[in-house]
């Protein structure tokens, strides 16, 4: 396989599709009176969503690390938390903590983000990183967009607080407060960051 990268925009449209999706029949199901079981229902929803997360996962390490090694899949893997919007590299590892251990996602983001942050910093080399495709594009932003960077950072935090609203809503049976700014919010940051990235040079 000479370039694995289609495999991360395959990862990146389908398990938006799977959140949007769960979500969705979440709320079908808690909006219908007449389901039996809806608590059994919802708990293998999350089964589903969590197992298919990890299996994504899994497939994405074993495609990078075939290609590149297992250190330079990770170094990508660390990478992709922090320069894209959609947090679904993270929610490859968070989703199955929430799921197990019942581990905040903003926690499991938190650790995520600082472990990627000091991985890139002790690895960093210019030569090194331009030796692969999101290595070049992530030098590229250090030196002409880091802005961006930022911008997926915060975009990344607020989409988690999102869906762990969700998820607390629908399996916590707690209060889901502040929807519509958390989502104005959301929204205002992707458009940002897609205008940077749009305009980069």
């Amino acid at each position: 396989m000479n370039d694995p990268y289609f495999i991360y925009f395959l990862d990146l449209i389908f398990l938006s599709i799977i959140i949007i999706s769960f979500i969705v029949i979440n709320y079908q199901i808690h909006i219908q009176d007449n389901i039996k079981n809806k608590k059994q229902i919802k708990n293998i929803l999350f089964d589903m969503l969590t197992c298919t997360f990890i299996g994504f996962f899994l497939i994405t390490i074993l495609i990078f690390g075939s290609k590149y090694g297992l250190k330079k899949a990770f170094i990508i893997w660390c990478i992709l938390n922090l320069i894209t919007p959609v947090p679904e590299t993270g929610l490859m590892v968070s989703l199955p903590l929430n799921k197990y251990y019942d581990i905040d996602l903003i926690v499991s983001q938190i650790i995520i983000t600082i472990v990627s942050i000091f991985t890139i910093f002790f690895t960093y080399n210019q030569k090194y990183y331009n030796s692969f495709e999101f290595g070049k594009y992530f030098v590229k932003l250090l030196n002409n967009k880091r802005l961006l960077i930022l911008l997926s950072i915060i975009s990344t935090f607020i989409g988690l607080i999102i869906f762990q609203k969700e998820l607390d809503f629908y399996y916590k049976q707690k209060e889901f407060t502040h929807l519509l700014p958390l989502l104005l919010s959301y929204t205002i940051i992707v458009l940002l960051y897609l205008n940077v990235y749009f305009n980069m040079k």
